[in-house]
């Protein structure tokens, strides 16, 4: 019992005077100064980790660009004039010179079919076809009678009877929908137009932005693009006398207003380009 008091009294001034606590802190704060340096290490790494990872971003290979491969589809012996493709990229329609004139051709593309179906034959030039969205239709530039736009079925062949749809038009092109055809009366006196609609079905054109002309790109008019859900039409114009508002055109199929936009060519949207030599204008799916 002696030794025990001895010893507990022993304890007691240990832990009165600090002795213990010195220890207990001493044995302590290399465990702290442990974690320390772990997590200065791991914040290194991480920094480590993410300037790695900049730099295979910065010096990364650059992704090669898209290769376009030109493939023929056509085999006249003669020029052929600006063609037209299918909303489903399966036919295309141009006008080729035979027999003295230019007629409108269709030909399948692709499945190694080489062979054009002759659609027109008329002793008078025929261009500027276009397709309706579900490609059984086809409406053209003509100079019979007159001259205007034409109707005619993609796979009626010549003997079948086109129908005028409109005097005087140019560079026609169908709505999404299929059920307006937008297009552009050339002034003979100036390289100049105006953008019109009217019904696929025949009627009383009405003429787009009625303060704006169409303008001549490339010795060509664009045919007015269509957007998507068929409610404005985008073609490169001027307002009458305003130099400055030369440039892309954006119009209200409904109220024929139109708004600037910045001078850009439009990038098609699409998968597949068709176009005659020579940098005429293409036409896309």
């Amino acid at each position: 019992m002696g030794d025990l008091k001895v010893a507990l009294e022993e304890l007691k001034d240990d832990l009165q005077s600090g002795r213990i606590s010195q220890v207990t802190v001493a044995s302590v704060q290399p465990r702290r100064h442990r974690w320390r340096l772990l997590a200065g290490a791991a914040a290194a790494l991480v920094l480590v980790s993410a300037g790695l990872g900049g730099a295979w971003w910065y010096l990364r290979p650059a992704t090669p660009p898209a290769t376009l491969e030109a493939e023929r589809v056509t085999f006249e012996g003669s020029a052929v004039a600006p063609p037209a493709i299918s909303a489903d990229g399966k036919l295309i329609a141009y006008s080729a010179l035979r027999d003295g004139w230019h007629n409108l051709f269709v030909q399948q593309l692709g499945g190694g079919v080489r062979q054009a179906t002759r659609l027109t034959q008329h002793e008078t030039n025929d261009s500027y076809p276009s397709f309706s969205p579900d490609g059984l239709s086809i409406v053209y530039r003509s100079e019979r009678d007159g001259g205007g736009l034409f109707l005619t079925d993609t796979l009626g062949g010549p003997g079948r009877a086109s129908r005028k749809l409109v005097d005087g038009g140019h560079y026609p092109a169908f709505s999404p929908d299929g059920s307006i055809v937008a297009y552009i009366v050339p002034d003979a006196l100036s390289n100049r137009g105006g953008v019109f609609v009217v019904s696929a079905r025949g009627g009383t054109p009405r003429r787009v932005a009625p303060d704006l002309v169409a303008m001549i790109i490339g010795g060509l008019y664009v045919p007015p693009l269509w957007s998507p859900d068929g409610t404005n039409l985008l073609f490169k114009g001027i307002r009458r006398g305003e130099v400055k508002t030369r440039g892309w055109w954006v119009a209200s199929v409904s109220t024929g207003q139109a708004v600037p936009l910045e001078e850009r060519r439009p990038n098609p949207r699409g998968g597949r380009v068709v176009c005659s030599r020579g940098g005429a204008t293409p036409s896309t799916t």
